[in-house]
């Protein structure tokens, strides 16, 4: 029957294209099937992830509002009447609360109500909850209004004095969340619900399930007891009504997916319901303000309802497939003839090719027609799937290659990383490495501080340095190469540098850090300058074998020599350049307070010119009185008195500049009583200060003197006291600043102190470092100190040591040599 090559060439056309079709259909309609399906949960999870997100939108908002009322001037006056009048006007404007009412601590009795008439709450359970706690607190527990669900939320109420009076709180209806679960309900085959931290349902499309209290967790439900009448049973008087509980079968799925919500976790979950239908899920975690466990939404949708467009259109294709099938093998069977044989040998080779997997494989496009369109439709068949495999094998090895990059790239990095959250500083997740170092467990670390886990110790210091490097991470900078030392489980304590940055995960934000051992590090720098000191005993018993470097090292000896002197002229330098600017301050400050003496001189002395004038040209026209002349003689001698005041004044203004400024200047040697001069100091630098609320107080003996740099002496004294003003108080402080000098072993001893903010440890090491200043850009040039320490070492061969703590204030002790 299939002798003949045409015969036998159609069978054979007939089969390839069947079976092409089928494997091509069948591989597309899995492929496609998988995404979908893929598709669907990630959608069930988008949609139970915004539901969570609007529940606690709603949630966040009512308790701010309750929060908000609590601390209202009204409510805390404790007036009821104000209270009515004010919780009824808020539930007008938000009618999503049932009712909003402030119940006394005392007795339990609620003083004002937004609607109905006052009752005793001291049986129920939220009341001796909140009496005990004074904090906000929403209450998991939920009644009935009709058929909605009613949560409630709580806050404390203060009054004037500061005293704990009274609860706010405020009945939620939660038919705003019943409308989120029915609309997503309108998506065909779905469902959704929202538990609270107990697994009971607060909303779901057969509400009968929030209405008897279903319990995911315990497989539960709870029913209202009812007494013959039809009335709800209550425990007690004013109390919680009485319910007994009735076991209720669920889908484990359903049962394990509230379990996982409630833990914290999100995902999706395949599962069969109760009557058979396979199921796609979705759970996704809520956090309630001031609940302390979280709530839980699920989303539920029929898996044959979400694939029913792949389904219809695998139909389709196939009905399309088949009959193209049909027209193929109709064309072939019309017009094959031997000129084809060849041809269609070909094409059964070609085809051969696609069949074991070949799709790089091209048919040659025949010039007959119905051959060539049949070639050229295997063709585009055979570049479509191969354009789809190699773009689902690129996108699939590209994302597998991301992921396991990362993966073992932040688990298995020699250092330590790890990720914490900017709101909290507890710890999201570290990589394997800081367990290795730190010798902690997992369930030590993960939801923990550095301060909780006893890495670092809870001091004060401590928690400044951590409270700014979360303000810079908060601020976008990042942290680079911080020395920090962490201490391991069994006590040790490593050195390292901590690195981090701020970044975004899942639209929270994060910081990413990184951690370097280099204890091992100092401990071979310590070994190696401990080898290095015993190399340089050795190099100089040495020293005599290796005369032949001699004229090298004499060589390199006069260039540091001279690199030396021209460091020391820099510095003579900058030292003159100090002491000019100091003294341009000091000009500037006693010009502007010369001014107000002379001025005053000025107007007095115009005065009497004035009166004087009067007085000869009553004279000149003989009328000139003798009260006339009284008072002008009173006038003349006030006069007198106020310019001899006022240029008494501004010379001894004048001559206390003179002699500071002089003594800056040249820099000689003479004899000077230490108190008088230090009295003409402040004198001189008075503008500096005297429109602050500082103290300056000298402790001196009236007959010290010495033999010295008397502007060195000044220079020391204004630098240090313009160095408080400036950096160890703000504008409206009142400080006090002493200064205290006398003689001890030859020496005469400086002890300047204030009471001011004082420095940090790493500030304090660097404050004599030039141009080292924490004022830069607002009056600091990081030479005031540097000055200092250069006249004190240098000039004057003695030494100073400075002592500080943040918020102790700051003292400099100072030794000169007589």
């Amino acid at each position: 029957m299939l002798r003949s090559i045409k015969s036998q060439l159609l069978m054979i056309v007939f089969l390839l294209v069947s079976i092409s079709f089928l494997v091509s259909g069948a591989v597309n309609m899995y492929m496609v099937s998988s995404s979908f399906e893929r598709h669907s949960k990630e959608d069930n999870l988008m949609f139970a992830e915004a539901l969570a997100k609007n529940v606690y939108g709603f949630f966040h908002n009512a308790y701010n509002i309750i929060d908000g009322l609590a601390k209202n001037g009204e409510v805390r006056e404790m007036a009821p009447e104000k209270q009515r009048q004010l919780f009824v006007s808020t539930a007008a404007r938000f009618p999503f609360f049932n009712n909003l009412y402030s119940t006394a601590v005392s007795d339990g009795m609620q003083l004002a109500r937004a609607y109905g008439p006052n009752a005793s709450r001291r049986n129920r359970e939220w009341f001796s909850e909140m009496r005990e706690r004074a904090a906000p607190w929403t209450y998991s527990g939920y009644t009935l209004s009709g058929d909605v669900a009613v949560a409630a939320i709580f806050s404390p109420i203060f009054d004037k004095r500061g005293n704990y009076a009274a609860i706010m709180g405020g009945d939620l209806k939660l038919d705003y969340v019943q409308d989120l679960v029915e609309r997503f309900n309108e998506r065909p085959g779905s469902y959704a619900c929202v538990l609270d931290g107990n697994g009971v349902v607060l909303a779901h499309p057969e509400r009968v399930q929030f209405q008897e209290r279903y319990n995911y967790q315990t497989r539960s439900k709870s029913v209202v007891v009812k007494d013959e009448r039809g009335n709800v049973v209550s425990l007690a008087e004013g109390g919680e009504q009485k319910t007994e509980v009735v076991a209720i079968a669920i889908p484990d799925a359903l049962h394990e997916m509230a379990w996982k919500a409630l833990s914290g976790e999100a995902g999706t979950l395949e599962f069969r319901d109760l009557e058979g239908r396979q199921m796609i899920g979705a759970y996704y975690p809520v956090e309630i303000p001031e609940v302390p466990s979280r709530w839980a939404v699920i989303t539920v949708q029929d898996r044959g309802v979400a694939l029913a467009l792949v389904y219809d259109v695998t139909r389709r294709n196939a009905v399309i497939a088949t009959v193209i099938l049909l027209l193929a093998f109709s064309g072939v069977y019309l017009f094959v003839s031997r000129r084809v044989v060849q041809p269609i040998n070909d094409l059964i080779e070609g085809t051969d090719e696609i069949a074991r997997g070949d799709l790089s494989k091209r048919l040659k496009i025949s010039r007959l027609k119905e051959l060539g369109q049949l070639a050229k439709a295997y063709n585009e068949m055979a570049e479509t799937l191969e354009l789809r495999n190699l773009e689902r094998e690129r996108d699939r090895v590209a994302l597998a290659a991301s992921e396991t990059k990362f993966s073992k790239a932040f688990r298995y990095y020699a250092d330590v990383i790890g990720i914490t959250r900017l709101t909290d500083r507890k710890i999201v997740e570290v990589n394997e490495a800081f367990y290795e170092i730190f010798g902690y467990q997992a369930q030590e670390v993960l939801e923990h501080t550095t301060m909780e886990i006893g890495m670092m110790p809870d001091t004060e210091e401590n928690k400044a340095k951590i409270a700014a490097v979360y303000r810079d991470l908060n601020e976008g900078k990042a942290v680079r190469n911080r020395e920090v030392e962490w201490r391991t489980k069994d006590g040790m304590n490593r050195l390292g540098l901590w690195s981090a940055e701020a970044i975004e995960i899942n639209g929270e934000r994060c910081s990413i850090f990184a951690w370097k051992d280099i204890s091992e590090l100092k401990k071979a720098q310590q070994e190696l300058q401990e080898a290095h000191n015993e190399l340089e005993v050795k190099v100089e018993l040495r020293t005599q074998e290796l005369t032949a470097l001699n004229e090298e090292l004499v060589a390199s000896n006069e260039e540091l020599s001279n690199a030396l002197a021209e460091l020391r002229r820099t510095q003579d330098q900058l030292v003159r350049s100090e002491k000019m600017a100091a003294l341009g301050g000091l000009v500037a400050g006693v010009a502007h307070e010369i001014n107000t003496p002379i001025g005053s001189s000025v107007t007095a002395a115009s005065h009497l010119t004035v009166i004087s004038k009067e007085l000869r040209e009553a004279y000149q026209l003989q009328k000139l009185g003798t009260r006339q002349f009284v008072e002008y003689m009173e006038d003349c001698l006030e006069g007198a008195r106020i310019i001899q005041v006022n240029l008494e004044r501004a010379a001894r203004l004048v001559k206390s500049f003179k002699q500071v400024s002089a003594d800056q200047v040249s820099e000689t040697k003479r004899v000077f009583k230490v108190k008088e001069y230090l009295e003409e100091v402040l004198l001189s630098i008075q503008p500096h200060y005297k429109r602050t609320k500082h103290r300056i107080v000298t402790e001196c003996d009236e007959e010290l003197e010495v033999d010295t740099f008397p502007g060195a002496f000044s220079q020391i004294i204004t630098n240090l006291l313009m160095n408080s003003i400036l950096h160890a108080y703000d504008e409206s402080d009142e400080g006090k600043m002493t200064i205290r000098v006398y003689k001890e072993d030859e020496c005469l001893v400086l002890d300047y102190a204030d009471d001011g903010k004082g420095m940090a440890k790493h500030v304090q090491e660097r404050i004599f470092d030039p141009f080292f200043t924490t004022k830069r850009g607002v009056g600091g040039t990081g030479l005031g100190l540097y000055v200092v320490y250069n006249i004190i070492t240098q000039q004057l061969g003695g030494s100073i040591r400075c002592e500080s703590e943040p918020g102790r204030g700051t003292k400099f002790h100072i030794r000169m040599p007589l």
